[in-house]
């Protein structure tokens, strides 16, 4: 909700008057107790955001942003345009140089995987991001992003720097629905702005489809090393789904704004996402694969469990639905005088992996107490080991490792090396 109050104590005596409230952009009735002032009298007290006045009460409880305070009382035009701008702008959260706009706008308070995401209504919802040299690199690029589909039919938009009229089309990445290619993921690019054989790069996850409405991330890379030489990946889940080495280049450049949910054909936005879309980054450069994994993880930390799957400890399941597929673990080593060995024992993140695929391994993944890991993976099926090694002459005795869902709850404490 936007909400405005306005004072102006030159006007009558009436709340109508010298005292107006905005909701969303709308005067809204009010009630008047006393009579207002003709002047708001000067004070040394300081701005409060989220409570009341002198006193430790009324406490806001939620979230409050863009508080704004002007030395004069806007006009209704002006409450109107501040509320439609702020409403219809969707920020730039790294450096708030290439942030988003809309005629049609998206949902943006929608649940994603990092905070609010954006729910596009498949229809004629579409963000709109003005041109950046940041986007017109002609060497090396990294998409990625977060999509969760609403309904598996038509093509569906995920980004693009793209416009079929004239010789616009830079690149463009969307979920086809092309015959032969239904639900791929399908990355496009070209190196003079047309779709020529010789001057645009199609890669597709062939093979692979998605055909569910569930969470997925999307990371595709290029890099230039001569025409027709260069590189093309194409990341699903962390998982690398589609490669070309025979791409088109140098990227071509123009002034085409990037778009979020939509490309633009024939001077009309097209190919509608319908779905929710979360964390769009663009980069100037060709991520590597630990990268790519980094971007996922980053993610995975926060993404919600709704299928019921959780992880086994000494055999025993422990499921929840409102628990994350991925758990923090907190391991400590004790030594025969029952001393907790503590140093550079940090909390280490373990993902159990939710795939049909055969594990990778054939050992079980070792947490390490002696080594900063940052994330480890394990698949299902598979055990996961902590160890550790002492530093002094006292000899280990048993592990203790408490087990954590992303909310800080404990699942489960566990000891003797379990």
């Amino acid at each position: 909700q936007h909400v405005a109050f306005v004072y102006d104590g030159t006007l009558g005596a009436s709340s109508s008057a010298r005292i107006k409230i905005y909701v969303n952009g709308i005067l809204t009735a009010s009630t008047l107790t006393g009579t207002p002032p003709t002047s708001i009298p000067d004070s040394n007290s300081t701005i409060k955001i989220g409570r009341w006045g002198g006193s430790l009460e009324r406490f806001y409880t939620g979230s409050i942003d863009e508080v704004t305070i002007w030395n004069r009382s806007l006009l209704a035009t002006e409450i109107q345009s501040y509320y439609n701008g702020s409403r219809n702008k969707y920020p730039d959260e790294v450096d708030g140089q290439n942030n988003g706009t809309c005629t049609s706008c998206p949902v943006l308070n929608e649940s994603g995987i990092i905070g609010d995401a954006i729910k596009f209504d498949g229809v004629d919802d579409v963000i709109n991001i003005s041109n950046s040299s940041i986007f017109n690199t002609n060497e090396s690029l990294t998409l990625a992003a977060w999509f969760k589909r609403s309904s598996i039919a038509a093509h569906q938009t995920i980004v693009s720097k793209y416009d079929t009229d004239g010789n616009k089309r830079q690149w463009y990445l969307w979920i086809s629905n092309a015959v032969g290619d239904v639900d791929e993921i399908s990355f496009i690019l070209t190196n003079d702005g047309t779709t020529g054989a010789d001057s645009s790069t199609l890669v597709s996850t062939d093979g692979f489809t998605i055909t569910d409405t569930d969470w997925h991330h999307v990371v595709t890379t290029y890099n230039f090393v001569t025409n027709g030489t260069s590189e093309v990946r194409i990341y699903i889940d962390n998982i690398l789904r589609a490669t070309s080495d025979s791409a088109v280049g140098p990227l071509y450049r123009d002034t085409e704004p990037v778009r979020i949910g939509a490309i633009l054909a024939s001077g009309s936005p097209d190919r509608h996402f319908n779905g929710t879309i979360d964390e769009v980054g663009i980069w100037n450069i060709s991520y590597l694969a630990a990268q790519v994994k980094e971007l996922y993880m980053h993610g995975i930390i926060n993404k919600t469990d709704t299928t019921n799957e959780g992880i086994f400890i000494d055999g025993v399941g422990k499921n929840s639905t409102n628990s994350s597929k991925c758990f923090w673990v907190n391991p400590w080593a004790f030594d025969t005088n029952n001393t907790r060995n503590s140093a550079r024992l940090l909390n280490k993140s373990v993902r159990q992996l939710n795939v049909s695929e055969a594990a990778p391994v054939v050992n079980p993944p070792i947490i390490n107490l002696n080594l900063n890991d940052t994330v480890i993976e394990f698949f299902n099926g598979q055990d996961l080991l902590i160890q550790s090694n002492a530093s002094d002459d006292i000899n280990l005795t048993f592990h203790e490792c408490n087990v954590f869902q992303p909310n800080g709850t404990i699942l489960q404490t566990v000891t003797n090396s379990s």
